[in-house]
């Protein structure tokens, strides 16, 4: 937190949040990497949403506009082993391949 004080009865506080993700961020559509999609976005920049206790929530939107729940997001190594277990998944329930 930072205090900025200016003139004889004026000040104005400042509260520093840190976000998981920064502008740049290279993400992953949690949701589509449980049905075995890598759909990839880039991160524009974030807002802060709110608090859930005394954690700030954020939401992050891409280079596309699209806004973006801090859930709805993971890296690259989590939404990679979410596919192939969604793959995985899928052939081992498959009538079509012989073992």
């Amino acid at each position: 937190m930072a205090l900025i004080i200016s003139g004889c009865a004026e000040f104005r506080i400042t509260r520093i949040y840190l976000c998981g993700y920064g502008p740049g961020s290279v993400l992953y559509v949690l949701a589509q990497a449980r049905k075995g999609i890598m759909e990839k976005i880039v991160v524009k920049h974030s807002n802060l949403t709110g608090f859930i206790g005394k954690s700030p929530v954020f939401n992050y939107i891409d280079t596309m506009n699209r806004v973006w729940l801090y859930n709805e997001l993971t890296t690259q190594a989590n939404a990679l082993n979410t596919a192939i277990a969604y793959i995985e998944g899928l052939l081992e329930n498959s009538s079509c391949i012989r073992k």
